[in-house]
């Protein structure tokens, strides 16, 4: 029988940590709110999103991995509602 994968915030907030990643400058960059304003429901990004970007931009996450881990963190966002 297979393991149920952990969520997905859980998973990145325990990168975040052990990597020691600097979030607030995820939060307030450009690009991150460039991002937000082409949404197309123009909703903000949540904060494992932006950590996902960030993980990426520090170059701790490759672009496959990151893509992967944003799918799944969008697909755990709609089965939750």
């Amino acid at each position: 029988m297979k393991r149920p994968r952990p969520p997905v915030a859980a998973l990145v907030a325990r990168v975040v940590r052990l990597r020691k990643v600097d979030l607030e400058r995820a939060t307030g960059d450009l690009a991150i709110g460039t991002m937000a304003r082409l949404h197309v429901d123009t909703e903000a990004l949540d904060a494992t999103e932006c950590s996902i970007v960030e993980l990426k931009r520090g170059g701790f996450i490759s672009g496959r991995q990151m893509v992967d881990l944003l799918r799944r963190h969008q697909r755990e966002c709609r089965q939750r509602r």
